[in-house]
């Protein structure tokens, strides 16, 4: 079971910036370290998070941290906590 303060304390960590950065409106390209490895890390998470795996097209189309929100909750399995 997953829920948006994991999936935030990851990104956050990947993209070197603090949690209160990250809201849904926040664009991926205006995070200095939102980079390949950042999206190679962005899919990794997703699955250990969810145990499906991502295109890394569909994570490179990424525009906002609300959008990496979506993916990963698209992704889980039902039992998932909001």
């Amino acid at each position: 079971m997953i829920n948006t303060d994991e999936i935030r304390k990851h990104i956050a960590q990947l993209t070197s910036v603090s949690l209160d950065i990250l809201t849904d409106g926040k664009r991926l390209d205006e995070l200095d370290d939102w980079d390949s490895m950042a999206m190679v890390g962005t899919a990794a998470m997703i699955f250990e998070l969810t145990n499906q795996t991502v295109d890394l097209d569909a994570v490179e189309a990424l525009k906002t941290y609300g959008d990496i929100v979506k993916l990963a909750l698209a992704n889980a399995p039902e039992s998932v906590m909001p």
